[in-house]
């Protein structure tokens, strides 16, 4: 997938493409925040992909180099690019290892990415000089004190000031759908949703007879 065609996004692709042509993008950790199917996951991907990528194209990855390849047709099996869902690899165990796995060096000589996905909720807590703060109250009071961080050069703990706040403006065309297990889904009316019976069908598309993959849990549902 390219940055064109995540939707309603082009103030937050506009930055992102400057980190990596300005060579500044290993330099920066990105926090991606936003309602269920705003594009943050996809994004991050994009931007893992370009940061690695050997011949990026005005910030965006060339899918054409070995390690965009890869990272395309293989997923998971990047040597630089870590996924992890935080939702469910939070413990100690999880924790531990992957500060273990820091201490190693890649084959290529590149920098490690990680991607920590389903990391942060709205009463996820901050470390603020002030004491801790959730992201919550930081969003509505536009924060711009330091929190704490870690320094990628020296991996010291060290504070770090809160640059600017992005507000993206949302003018795609949604369609909310409602499954009779309960769960309702908010997509772009160009969303494209896997059923039985017709395969890939666009959201707006749908109809009340299509039977519908439930990703959540992996059972089927009726709209």
């Amino acid at each position: 997938m390219k940055y064109k065609e995540v939707l309603g996004q082009e103030g937050t692709v506009a930055v992102l493409r400057q980190f990596v042509s300005t060579g500044h993008g290993f330099c920066q950790s990105y926090l991606f925040g936003g309602p269920f199917g705003a594009g943050k996951t996809t994004l991050a991907r994009i931007l893992a992909r370009a940061l690695l990528c050997a011949n990026p194209q005005k910030g965006e990855p060339c899918d054409e180099c070995h390690s965009c390849k890869v990272m395309l047709d293989k997923p998971g099996s990047h040597e630089c690019f870590i996924e992890v869902d935080a939702a469910t690899n939070s413990g100690k165990a999880d924790v531990a290892k992957l500060i273990q796995d820091l201490d190693y060096s890649t084959f290529s000589g590149k920098q490690k990415i990680y991607l920590f996905d389903e990391c942060f909720t709205e009463d996820t807590l901050l470390l603020t000089p002030d004491g801790a703060r959730s992201i919550k109250d930081l969003v509505e009071e536009r924060y711009m004190g330091l929190v704490a961080s870690l320094d990628p050069v020296t991996g010291d703990h060290c504070w770090r000031p809160v640059t600017d706040w992005h507000d993206i403006e949302d003018e795609r065309d949604c369609v909310m759908l409602e499954f009779d297990n309960g769960v309702v889904l908010t997509v772009t009316t160009d969303q494209e949703i896997f059923t039985r019976n017709r395969g890939w069908v666009a959201a707006s598309d749908l109809t009340d007879g299509d039977d519908v993959c439930e990703a959540a849990n992996a059972s089927f549902a009726r709209r």
